[in-house]
């Protein structure tokens, strides 16, 4: 018999809450559940915590909370794990209480999920209804669909449930935002409007950037006041920041919000921020799971080891006690990027060999893809590729920041496998729908795990004859950075394709007599 909090413990009092879209309030505050929320809900920042690497005189409190003990506030997203440490923790004198909410939910109409199309001929997979489900019965929750698994059309039917509710969708880049607003358009029948760049267009559905929604709200703190459904697509860039800071608390009427992403998690540390603005996360479909059902096609991935450099003296080398004359007593992360990836001849002609034996091979995978993190690193390699493959027909290169119509340009070329070779800085890592290409060079290394499986998503979309893709990384041996970053990723890739391993090559030529 198990026994319940209330069974073991005496003296409980409830705790009582209002709320609204942005924040919930206690009622009923006392000093120490005041401190038991406040402790619940710090989290250490870790933009804090590099500043303070940096500077060790100027040293700064790197822990925040999400509860106001003034106000007795807290974003409303943060309800249901206080609700649960309530019930859990016995040592808590505290039981949930009565919650008054104080938004209007929007009507409503029936969306049969299991007969809907959202286009001519397209039913819904199970994930997506099962998604579409959840989100309509939590109301506030984050859920995670991989890339390739129509997260899109996940949103646009949701959304096609509510005939007459204003609902906003916010995307952090204009590409992602105009492609959510030509398909959620198809799909629930009627004009969406856009707001991205110069387009300023409001409907009753508007798809937005995140900086557009900010600098909206900045004019007209009550722009938003009528929305009542509140999505954040790509909602992994949600964090506590001044902008979704501020965002949150525009959108205080909203019943629904919901977030999507391939990758929901945070890599800085501030995972409770995205949860309160938004709401927990209660959905996750692994990519591998998809990949068994045929949704997504399979991958082989690869690797080639690139040398350390152990006797190099990078700047502020201290000759006299072996040691650099920085905070870390390491060489500067930068330093250490330059010379061993964008200036490293041995992996650049490595990533230059690779691409020129697949283009002799036909390019058995479909068209191929070269990501690095730098500008700079990336102009070069696209010079390279010029070298032998025609420029503007079979090479093509994008950057953040570029030509708007060349990227589209680029984009349904690329779709269409009118291209051979796309050189991208991390522009193309995420949001961007290109299902024939199938070769991924990771010419730039990268920590972040969420940024390898967004990569990842480039190349596991289905197309015509395509049965599997190729994606080749590099195994930096260095030893201050780039190997603990190696291992990060390969992490992230154990997480989320437990099934495709991690296969170590020893050179080019391996590769080249084995998958070209």
């Amino acid at each position: 018999m198990t026994t319940t909090k209330t069974e073991t413990q005496t003296n409980i009092s409830e705790v009582q809450f209002d709320y609204n879209g942005s924040y919930a309030r206690v009622l009923n505050p006392t000093p120490d559940l005041d401190e038991i929320f406040y402790t619940t809900l710090k989290f250490k920042l870790s933009s804090i915590e590099f500043e303070n690497r940096k500077n060790k005189y100027n040293q700064k409190d790197p822990y925040v909370s999400l509860y106001d003990r003034k106000s007795h506030t807290f974003p409303t997203g943060l309800l249901p794990r206080l609700n649960t440490l309530m019930k859990t923790d016995k040592t808590i004198p505290y039981n949930l209480g009565t919650i008054y909410k104080v938004v209007d939910e929007p009507y409503y109409g029936y969306l049969n999920l299991k007969e809907f199309q959202p286009f001519k001929g397209y039913d819904l997979w199970e994930h997506q209804i099962e998604a579409v489900r959840v989100a309509l019965s939590t109301k506030r929750c984050i859920i995670q669909l991989p890339t390739g698994s129509g997260k899109t059309v996940t949103i646009g039917t949701f959304l096609k449930a509510f005939p007459s509710a204003k609902a906003i969708i916010i995307s952090p880049s204009e590409s992602i935002t105009q492609n959510n607003k030509e398909t959620i358009e198809s799909i629930i029948e009627e004009d969406v409007g856009g707001v991205y760049g110069s387009k300023k267009e409001y409907k009753r559905i508007t798809s937005a950037t995140q900086k557009s929604i900010y600098n909206k709200i900045l004019e007209d703190p009550n722009a938003f006041n009528d929305v009542s459904i509140l999505i954040f697509d790509e909602c992994h860039t949600v964090g506590y920041t001044q902008t979704f800071w501020t965002i949150n608390r525009a959108f205080a009427n909203t019943a629904y919000r919901i977030g999507f992403s391939g990758t929901a998690w945070r890599e800085y540390g501030d995972n409770l921020a995205m949860e309160g603005y938004i709401g927990p996360h209660v959905y996750d479909i692994k990519a591998e799971t998809l990949q068994k059902k045929g949704i997504l096609v399979n991958f082989d991935y690869l690797t080639l080891p690139i040398s350390d450099d152990p006797y190099h003296r990078y700047p502020k080398f201290d000759k006299r006690n072996y040691r650099y004359k920085t905070p870390s007593g390491k060489p500067e992360r930068l330093d250490v990027y330059k010379r061993m990836i964008i200036n490293n001849d041995e992996r650049n002609n490595a990533i230059i060999k690779l691409a020129k034996e697949y283009y002799k091979s036909d390019m058995p995978y479909g068209p191929g893809l070269i990501i690095a993190e730098s500008l700079d690193h990336s102009q070069f390699l696209y010079n390279q590729l010029c070298s032998f493959l025609k420029e503007e027909e079979q090479v093509e290169y994008i950057k953040g920041g570029g030509r708007k119509n060349h990227k589209r340009n680029v984009i349904e070329r690329l779709r269409n496998a009118e291209l051979n070779f796309v050189v991208s800085t991390k522009v193309f890592s995420v949001g961007v729908d290109f299902p024939a290409v199938g070769f991924l060079i990771v010419a730039g290394g990268g920590n972040a795990s969420s940024n390898l499986v967004q990569k990842l998503g480039r190349i596991v979309r289905k197309f015509k004859n395509k049965t599997k893709a190729l994606v080749v990384d590099f195994e930096d041996l260095e030893g201050y950075y780039l190997n603990r970053n190696f291992r990060n990723r390969t992490r992230a890739l154990t997480n989320q394709y437990p099934s495709t391993p991690v296969k170590k090559l020893n050179s080019v030529d391996d590769i080249i007599s084995n998958y070209f």
